[in-house]
């Protein structure tokens, strides 16, 4: 999900989210799948949880 598709789910500020996702990415809980374009041709990062192996939850 992208920042602005987190902030509208949650109704929490998009510069709320950013500085959630930004500590999470700091922590590795969060990664960037991959980037895309936004309508006025900018990058956008698409974040994902980091998933944890089954072998680490038992």
């Amino acid at each position: 999900m992208t920042v602005a598709e987190i902030s509208k789910q949650l109704h929490l500020s998009a510069s709320r989210i950013n500085s959630i996702i930004l500590d999470m990415e700091r922590h590795s809980q969060v990664h960037a799948l991959r980037c895309v374009k936004s309508i006025r041709g900018h990058p956008v990062n698409l974040w994902a949880l980091k998933t944890i192996p089954l072998e680490h939850t038992q």
